[in-house]
């Protein structure tokens, strides 16, 4: 890429966007190039996109104001005294939908990244002020494994969410605790999987679950399909848990949906 390509690409992009110039970001997904096709090649002295762009003939993309951690912290405990739990990505879009002040979800993974990390930070903060601190025992037990933006979190009710036309009624899931699986059923399954950590001696963490408008029907079809793996003559002889091979679990979660 040479000069010329690179401004005549910026003004198309910029073109098809009613004439604002793209983010730097933006650029490279979509001429699908990068940084190092421009920068450093003897024929520019840019230091940044920002220079690329006022050369190119438009003014520099205004920073994107950032947050203070300190006051999404406290919306986040707010809402979290709300629900009396710590929430979930749904949890915090419905709150945007009626609450215009309250940050988006983009917010919380642009500052914490996963929900792990806003628990930690979320703990601390309470503890720090005592206006909080009647919060605190709400975050204790809470079973956070994913980012905010990769996780599909579902809400802890039902989102009335449509699949191929079906609203979804529940979720089938896949739990590990020490070296065996559970598949179990729930509309609710972060709270049942934080159940399971709890009564677990060895705690355990959510593995996969499948979004369904039935439940019962998709969890019985998986017992089925691992019957030959199924745990039996034990404390866990319930028919829900298994000893499943990665193959078994792979094929678990290729499943979304069903």
């Amino acid at each position: 890429m040479d000069k010329s390509h690179l401004f005549a690409e910026i003004r198309r992009i910029a073109q098809e966007g009613a004439g604002k110039p793209p983010g730097s970001r933006l650029f490279y997904r979509v001429t699908h190039t990068r940084e190092s096709d421009w920068k450093n090649k003897g024929w520019n002295t840019w230091n940044n996109w920002g220079d690329v762009l006022e050369e190119a003939g438009f003014p520099r993309l205004e920073a994107v104001a950032k947050f203070d951690p300190s006051l999404i912290l406290e919306q986040l405990a707010q809402l979290t005294r709300k629900l009396q739990r710590f929430p979930v990505t749904a949890d915090m879009r419905r709150e945007k939908r009626g609450n215009s002040s309250f940050p988006n979800d983009k917010v919380f993974s642009d500052t914490f990244g996963t929900r792990e990390k806003a628990l930690a930070a979320l703990n601390q903060f309470c503890s720090d002020n005592a206006e909080y601190a009647d919060i605190l025992p709400l975050l204790t037990n809470v079973t956070v494994s994913a980012g905010f933006k990769k996780s599909r979190d579902a809400s802890e009710e039902d989102e009335n969410e449509a699949i191929g036309g079906k609203s979804v009624v529940g979720y089938v899931y896949l739990f590990k605790s020490d070296r065996q699986y559970k598949i179990g059923s729930s509309r609710a399954p972060y709270r049942r999987v934080s159940e399971l950590v709890n009564q677990s001696a060895f705690g355990g963490k959510l593995v996969h679950m499948i979004a369904t408008d039935d439940p019962e029907g998709i969890e019985r079809y998986w017992h089925k399909r691992f019957e030959s793996s199924c745990i039996v003559g034990t404390a866990k002889a319930s028919g829900e848990w298994f000893t499943l091979s990665a193959t078994e679990v792979a094929a678990f979660k290729r499943r979304k949906t069903m």
